[in-house]
């Protein structure tokens, strides 16, 4: 039974959340292509590939799955300071695969490794590089491990890729000369990459940046223009030009947009640029001219020094929650998180890494409260994913979280609410999922009546008398009757019910003195909602217990007779030889458990300090509560010798 503020928010789809660890031993897994976002702020000290300092360090692992180079990266608009990133061999006497990189892509690192073997596990720290004394700052970080195809030959006249794939291509360089983009028609050695767009009107991003080689790039696509073919220039970075010298950026990336669903585009990578010369590729090294010779002389198995690295990422349309999806009651959704970006969700622990989020709003249909169903298709989805409930687009507010969409979960909202729903997978994964939701409008209030929880009965104390009898005074907490809730708008009200008490029952009201004369006090009492509707009676009792005994302590006099002996010292008036009674113990009383009594003796005859002749006498005894209440009398033998 929850109240949801009017402007609710949507239904965002993240890949799962787990946690960055503080130390190496708790390393979180991460899965091939899938980004997360993570926190530096429970990071530990460490020293990096042990000689670099490092503070705020947090710690993940990974298990190669392929042969080829696996790239490890934080750049990108999530991550908010400058980083350091380092990967050793395990936990235990670790190797250092690389020096740590403090950057790549601007004050970002990229590291990419070739020599990690195939199902081995590698541990990646993630901090920022203490300098002297001095600490630094971490904060927020998205990370991303993903491993590259290595082509050596294609059939086809370029190498296709795919959304989320990197492809490092080491087959021979394209012998097709391309007039493109003004500077590109001199290049006759490239490698050419095609990719088909996934989505309408979507941000394509490629990027060699995985690559310390800095290249020159171009997009196009080939569009006809009077049944003859033409190459249509989208973008392009020319690294590098004598005519128009300029510092080169940190790596090669281009995006575009604005393209329909399945639309062919080329990407051309040269491998000669003017940097140096035409032949030459610059700071790459791959040999253009020794290239040729090569395959004059038919030696294509020869290694070749001209690797090219690309990566395409193509998120989904509704990867921002601005730009969320509507979906109507009972509607079918289709939807997946391949390429999506890693937000946090508030929904989970802030210590945890965050996945990927897609996001959808949804609109209930009720003037009244309704229960909403969120029904999922295991067998047209390929990730189990998590439905997270914010409250807004900045995702600070987690109203619900439901981790699986398989059980069916629901939840109770308000009249016309917009609803954001965050979904995340099990686990660090990308995949399809499939959803609907079904929505139940709920009466205004509870045909049956409100919930009740009426209070439970309890006991009371007396703490004074009244007219020579034990009593205590009722007050307004005494009668507290409970509370009741109803749906979701729908108020409900506590009343006490008159007339069930029993003959000599009396109705209890606030002020009232009552005594332990009567065995229980009952309170009856209903709740009734805004439509009238009550629930059956409910009754607790109040019980009252007297203070103290008011028959008085229970007495235990001593059981030892108390011995005196005579002596000269001491005669009566008759001249007869005494003895004086000393001070004794009486014995002990008891009373309830918090009532005070006192033992005190009732005749004088005997009491200490009195002359007693040879013989054997009674001393009679008593007890009183502090109320008052005198017990039986009891005796204490004094014997005289």
């Amino acid at each position: 039974w929850m109240k949801i503020a009017l402007f609710l928010l949507v239904v965002a789809l993240i890949a799962s959340c787990y946690g960055q660890a503080a130390s190496c031993k708790a390393a979180e897994e991460l899965t091939n292509g899938v980004q997360v976002k993570g926190d530096t702020k429970n990071g530990q000290e460490y020293v990096a590939c042990g000689e670099i300092p490092m503070n705020q360090v947090v710690f993940y692992k990974y298990t190669k799955t392929t042969v080829g180079p696996v790239t490890i990266t934080l750049c990108g608009e999530e991550t908010d300071f400058a980083t350091t990133l380092f990967v050793e061999s395990s936990c235990d006497f670790p190797e250092c695969y690389d020096a740590p990189v403090t950057d790549f892509c601007g004050e970002q690192s990229v590291l990419t490794l070739y020599e990690v073997e195939f199902g081995a596990t590698i541990i990646i720290g993630v901090g920022c590089e203490s300098i002297g004394d001095i600490g630094c700052g971490g904060g927020e970080f998205q990370l991303k491990v993903y491993e590259s195809d290595v082509v050596f030959e294609v059939e086809t006249e370029y190498i296709p890729i795919s959304e989320g794939q990197s492809i490092l291509s080491q087959t021979l360089p394209f012998r097709v000369p391309l007039h493109i983009c003004g500077y590109f028609e001199d290049f006759t050695d490239i490698q050419l990459f095609g990719y088909e767009t996934l989505y309408s009107g979507s941000e394509i991003t490629f990027s060699t940046c995985a690559d310390y080689v800095i290249s020159d790039m171009a997009v196009f696509f080939v569009d006809f223009l009077e049944g003859e073919p033409l190459d249509v220039c989208v973008n392009y970075v020319l690294q590098y030009s004598p005519i128009t010298p300029q510092e080169s950026p940190f790596c090669t990336e281009i995006t575009v947009t604005g393209f329909p669903v399945g639309r062919l585009l080329y990407v051309a990578i040269p491998l000669a640029t003017y940097y140096d010369s035409p032949t030459t590729r610059g700071v790459g090294g791959c040999d253009v001219i020794e290239v040729e010779r090569a395959v004059e002389r038919g030696i294509l198995g020869e290694p070749r020094d001209c690797p090219v690295f690309l990566e395409v990422r193509e998120p989904p349309l509704n990867d921002q929650c601005v730009d969320a999806f509507p979906v109507e009651t009972n509607e079918e959704v289709t939807g997946t998180l391949r390429g999506a970006t890693a937000q946090t969700s508030s929904c989970v622990d802030p210590n945890l890494s965050s996945g990927q989020m897609v996001y959808y709003t949804y609109t209930t249909a009720s003037d009244t409260a309704s229960i909403l169903t969120f029904v999922c298709s295991p067998v047209e989805s390929t990730i189990d994913i998590e439905l997270h409930i914010f409250s807004s687009c900045d995702l600070g507010e987690c109203v619900e979280r439901f981790i699986t969409c398989y059980d069916f979960p629901s939840m109770e909202t308000g009249p016309n609410t917009q609803l954001i729903i965050g979904v995340t997978s099990q686990g660090f994964r990308e995949g399809t999922f499939t959803f609907k939701i079904e929505e139940v409008a709920l009466e205004h209030c509870n045909p049956e009546g409100p919930e009740y929880e009426c209070a439970t009965s309890f006991e009371l104390e007396t703490d004074h008398m009244c007219d020579g009898v034990q009593c205590v005074t009722i007050t307004e907490e005494d009668l507290y009757l409970g509370y009741c809730f109803d749906y979701n708008e729908c108020d409900c009200a506590i009343t006490r019910v008159t007339g069930l008490e029993e003959e000599n029952e009396p109705y209890i009201t606030v002020g009232m003195e009552l005594t332990s004369a009567l065995p229980h006090y009952p309170v009856y009492s209903i709740a009734t909602n805004e439509n009238g509707v009550s629930t059956d009676v409910c009754s607790f009792r109040i019980n009252v217990n007297d203070k103290c005994n008011p028959n008085g302590p229970e007495l235990i006099p001593r059981e030892q007779p108390v011995y005196v002996s005579t002596r000269s010292s001491c005669t009566t008036a008759t001249g007869e030889r005494c003895g004086i009674v000393p001070p004794f113990f009486q014995g002990i009383c008891t009373d309830n458990k918090n009532c005070a009594c006192s033992v005190y003796q009732i005749d004088q005859e005997f009491a200490p300090g009195s002359k007693l002749t040879k013989g054997t006498y009674q001393a009679t005894i008593g007890a009183r509560n502090e109320l008052g209440f005198e017990s039986e009398p009891g005796e204490v033998t004094i014997v005289v010798n």
